[in-house]
């Protein structure tokens, strides 16, 4: 069994479902062609260029501030408190429940508790 990042496991199971009858060819052939990925996990996965760039830029912020929580040792009742959410909601974010969360939110979380979040664009090779 593979051992997915918990923010990438629900997103990855709904790409995999939506590709259930592909993942079924590709498993008849005698052979399967290895192929290096892009930066972008949520692309190679099959999502449109729009919804790709979006949980990818989701999956940071979430990995990110999960990362200073489990550094600070917070609990979760006490992360909820800090970030004047309810431990429910705690959860859902340390469990990766990306769908959960939007950029904005996520963004306003990381505010809370003091990081700064910043934005980079640049353009893709033609």
């Amino acid at each position: 069994m593979i051992n997915l990042c918990p923010v990438l496991r629900p997103v990855v199971y709904r790409a995999l479902d939506n590709q259930r009858e592909s993942s079924k060819a590709m498993v008849e052939k005698e052979s399967l062609d290895v192929v290096l990925g892009s930066d972008n996990v949520f692309e190679d996965l099959g999502f449109d260029l729009e919804e790709s760039m979006n949980l990818k830029v989701r999956a940071d912020l979430m990995l990110d501030l999960r990362a200073y929580i489990q550094k600070q040792g917070w609990t979760q009742q006490e992360t909820a408190e800090l970030l004047e959410e309810t431990q429910p909601r705690v959860s859902n974010l340390m469990n990766g429940e990306i769908s959960r969360f939007n950029v904005d939110k996520l963004i306003n979380l990381l505010g809370k508790i003091g990081m700064e979040v910043r934005v980079e664009v640049v353009s893709k090779a033609a």
